[in-house]
């Protein structure tokens, strides 16, 4: 679809058409096309038009989530109880998704930091924590973190 329309539309195969767009136009012009997500779009804006912005798949929301850097489905629920006590239900949160947690990382993260983090979570995630859990986990500070936040839970 994507290479139809572009080569229908600007005569060429490529995306250098979006180049001096901004990056919400090209978030939109993309997001039209089935397959196309906030990853893929994100991946497009960070690596082939070298805009700051953070990309999440999977390993990276896994990675994110033994950082504590989203909250995990207790903290969501503990907030929630809190917050429905309160009555400031605006406040309520989602459980992560990725798509939250590439709105959240993408507002935090500093402009300048976000492809050199995206690179080294992800070559963190295939050398040291694949997707199955680290084969050591010692040697995962994020890992080794995640397992002190689970017993200090359990103790409470």
């Amino acid at each position: 679809y994507i290479l139809y329309d572009v080569a229908t539309g600007v005569k060429e195969v490529s995306l250098e058409h979006l180049r001096p767009l901004p990056s919400t136009e090209i978030r939109s012009y993309l997001s039209r096309f089935p397959g196309c997500g906030p990853k893929t779009i994100s991946c497009v804006l960070l690596f082939n038009m070298q805009r700051p912005d953070f990309a999440v798949d999977t390993h990276v929301f896994r990675l994110a989530t033994l950082a504590g850097w989203v909250p995990d489905s207790t903290a969501v629920r503990r907030n929630n109880v809190q917050v429905e006590k309160d009555g400031t239900l605006s406040a309520l949160w989602k459980n992560p998704t990725r798509e939250t947690t590439y709105e959240h990382l993408n507002a935090v993260v500093p402009d300048e930091l976000k492809y050199s983090l995206h690179v080294l979570l992800i070559a963190h995630g295939r050398t040291v924590s694949p997707a199955q859990g680290p084969k050591d986990v010692s040697a995962c500070p994020l890992a080794r973190r995640a397992a002190g936040e689970a017993q200090r839970k359990q103790k409470q």
